[in-house]
């Protein structure tokens, strides 16, 4: 009953909100749709949108996706590469003229990213499966060095 008043008073706010029971799936499909949309911008200094607009982006996109994928599959989660993808790319249509959220950190300046909560965890995961993950890794460890370089050693 509580959570139900809780659902009731953020769509009464205006938020959309809809109730699951797979929050473990859903948990882990949104950290590789951030891990892939917010190093991507990053790296390439460009808004969500354009991840799509530029074909050598797009195939960035699929290569992340597809080792994602895998490391979900070998986790026994029903997140496919092409599932994700599918989802990223929505999520990517959606927030197309936006700016994502580590993009914003790195212009500010700050001296932390949230790649460090989304993506290593994902890296350590793959990392205890053998799973190889290195278009992921690469560009963790590249955003990582991009905010030491702007900001000093105190990065995520």
């Amino acid at each position: 009953e509580a959570i139900a008043g809780d659902l009731a008073t953020l769509v009464a706010a205006g938020f959309e909100v809809r109730w699951t029971d797979a929050i473990r799936l859903h948990r882990w499909e949104k950290a590789g749709i951030n891990t892939v949309v917010n190093t991507l911008t990053v790296l390439n200094d460009c808004r969500n949108g354009q991840l799509l607009e530029r074909p050598p982006l797009a195939e960035e996109v699929r290569r992340l996706c597809t080792e994602l994928g895998a490391l979900f599959a070998a986790m026994g989660l029903p997140l496919n590469a092409e599932h994700l993808l599918e989802s990223t790319r929505a999520v990517i249509e959606a927030t197309a003229h936006n700016v994502s959220s580590t993009l914003q950190d790195f212009r500010a300046g700050r001296p932390r990213h949230e790649l460090g909560y989304i993506t290593r965890p994902l890296l350590e995961e793959a990392g205890r499966r053998s799973i190889p993950m290195p278009t992921c890794e690469a560009g963790y460890r590249e955003v990582t060095r991009r905010f030491e370089a702007e900001a000093g050693p105190a990065t995520g």
